[in-house]
């Protein structure tokens, strides 16, 4: 798997220098949604394992740690987050979800997101309380220039990122009480401009790809 994760980010075409940029979000809302995030991390035991199975999706990559707060808090959160991140309606929305809550010890996966739908994609951080200031839980993306960057964002920011081409992850465990954000996911509106398929993907691999693995 982690082999045509590979193959996808070299096959795949870039949009930007970079690959990733933060920007960011109205503070009203942040303040509103920080609030919302907070709740959740008071009382995810009585709501949180209803919420989590709703954010979860069966087509994440693997996700240790998250749940979710209410449908109230998500819609808000989530129509900020589309506002601030479709790049000039060059972009479609596909798909939105949050707020999702990370407890200790969640980490993510190194990954590469789904090529047909997951393309452009925003992470906008709503609240986090570490045990620790100092020691982060950054998401690490390696950009166009085949390095690794560690992106720690502060409530109110939103990581843009080229979320098919550029791999990324959190790999530490995190440490503190809750880590919020939202999600927004794009694909180009011009088919033309991306025209990849899973199944383009898989092609792409050398047919002798896995012999000495």
């Amino acid at each position: 798997d982690n082999f045509v994760q590979y193959t996808q980010s070299r096959t795949v075409r870039n949009f930007t220098e970079r690959g990733f940029d933060v920007v960011e979000v109205d503070g009203e809302l942040t303040a509103s949604a920080a609030g919302s995030a907070a709740g959740a991390a008071l009382d995810g035991a009585a709501r949180g394992a209803e919420a989590a199975a709703g954010d979860l999706r069966a087509d994440d990559p693997e996700v240790r740690g998250p749940r979710g707060a209410g449908p109230a808090a998500r819609g808000e959160a989530v129509a900020g987050g589309l506002d601030a991140a479709e790049p000039a309606g060059r972009a479609l929305p596909v798909t939105a979800y949050g707020m999702r809550v990370y407890e200790r010890g969640a980490s993510l996966a190194w990954h590469t997101d789904r090529v047909d739908t997951h393309v452009i994609s925003g992470i906008y951080h709503v609240s986090h309380e570490y045990d620790d200031p100092s020691r982060p839980w950054p998401i690490e993306i390696e950009g166009h220039d085949g390095e690794r960057h560690a992106v720690d964002l502060a409530p109110g920011q939103m990581l843009l990122y080229e979320s098919a081409k550029c791999p990324h992850g959190r790999p530490k465990e995190f440490q503190g009480d809750h880590y919020a954000s939202v999600f927004v996911h794009f694909r180009p509106r011009d088919k033309d401009a991306w025209p990849y398929t899973q199944h383009d993907v898989w092609l792409a691999l050398p047919p002798d790809w896995d012999r000495g693995v």
